[in-house]
Parts: structure tokens; C-alpha cells; sequence
């Protein structure tokens, strides 16, 4: 969500017959699905550019630090990497790859980042810093942004560095796409170019 809500969406009204089955995971996880032929594509976040023909960049995305509202660090725009030193964390579990992102540049900062809490859920890391002040998630603005609207979270946007990521729409590297996948590949792209 949103992303696929708004494809099942147009599919329903435009290809009523093509069915979704959506699986979440992690990016390697993801990755070994579509080596095997498991799962006819996926929408990945990677943290460079991609560089194969099989992937397709819909989107560069900043990453943001997350807290309960009313707190003066991310009150802000944007905050500065260097002050994730000694924070309370919640952080994806090791060995995710991004997680490794995050680890390996504060350590270029010359500080570790503290996890108070490792999980890969996303709603549970939303959950845990509304509910708990002090605690900060390194998020997505996809994750976060109807909490933002709502006023459950509050968040700025992380620089020096930046920390983007690259969301990709990854499609398998052997054998073709069926027809609906086609369709369906078509209406990902289609709906992200269609919101800038």
C-alpha cells in the first residue's frame, strides 16, 4: 500500500479476470523467489541504482528518522545523520542488507547505532515508536506517510548522507511474463509515473 492497492484497483476495473497474489519478504528473500520462478516480479527497495535490464527504478525514495509526535529532533525537515549517535533504536534484524547499510555508515561516522529492538516488521516498528517516547525507527516514506497524516508519527528526513533508496519493480531473469504479468508490470509503472 499504496502502490498496489491503487494496481488491484484499476485491475478490478479494467481486467477484472486477473487475480493478485501478493507476498511481502524481505529483498533477498524476494530475490531468491524470483531466481526460482516463484513469484512473477517484485517491487523492491535496493540501495543503489539499478544496473540490469530484469529491473526497472520506479522511484528514489529518502529515508526518514520516526518518533512519537512533539519530538524535538524530528520536529524538523531534515536531521543529520551524526545525530543518530546514542539514540534508541528499533532496526531491522541482522542480516539484512539494510540494516548493514545503516551499520556500516554510522561506523564511517565513527559511532554504532544503537538497537534497542531488532524487527522487520514495519508495523511493529511504527507501533513501537508512537507508543514510546525516545524511540526512533530509520523508515521509508511509503511506511510512514498516513501515520504522518493522521498524526501518530512525526518524522525528518535523514542527510549527510541521504540514505536513499532505489524502488525497483524487478521482473524474473529467465522465462517471459504471462499476459497478465505483463498487464500488471504495465499498471505498476503506469501508477508511479503517474504520481511524480
Amino acid at each position: 500500500h499504496p502502490l498496489l492497492t491503487h494496481v488491484y484497483l484499476r485491475l478490478q476495473a479494467d481486467y477484472p479476470k486477473i487475480r493478485l497474489n501478493i507476498r511481502e519478504g524481505q529483498g533477498t528473500e524476494l530475490d531468491a523467489l524470483l531466481d526460482t520462478g516463484s513469484v512473477d516480479m517484485a517491487v523492491l527497495f535496493r540501495y543503489s541504482k539499478p544496473s540490469s535490464p530484469d529491473e526497472k527504478l520506479l522511484s528514489t525514495v529518502g529515508t526518514y528518522l520516526v518518533s512519537r509526535p512533539g519530538d524535538t529532533l524530528t520536529k524538523g525537515e531534515t536531521v543529520d545523520f551524526a545525530r543518530l549517535e546514542g539514540l534508541r533504536l528499533v532496526l531491522p534484524r541482522r542480516p539484512a542488507h539494510w540494516r548493514a547499510v545503516l551499520d556500516e555508515t554510522a561506523r564511517g561516522k565513527g559511532f554504532s547505532l544503537q538497537a534497542e529492538m531488532e524487527a522487520d516488521s514495519l508495523r511493529l516498528q511504527r507501533e513501537l515508536v508512537a507508543h514510546t517516547h525516545h524511540l526512533y525507527s530509520l523508515l521509508g516514506p511509503f511506511s510512514i506517510a498516513d501515520d504522518l497524516r493522521s498524526g501518530r508519527l512525526q518524522a525528518a528526513r535523514i542527510t549527510n548522507p541521504e540514505c536513499r533508496r532505489y524502488v525497483t519493480l524487478a521482473l524474473p531473469k529467465q522465462g517471459q511474463l504471462t499476459a497478465a504479468s505483463k498487464v500488471v508490470s504495465s499498471l505498476i509503472q503506469e501508477t508511479v509515473a503517474a504520481w511524480g
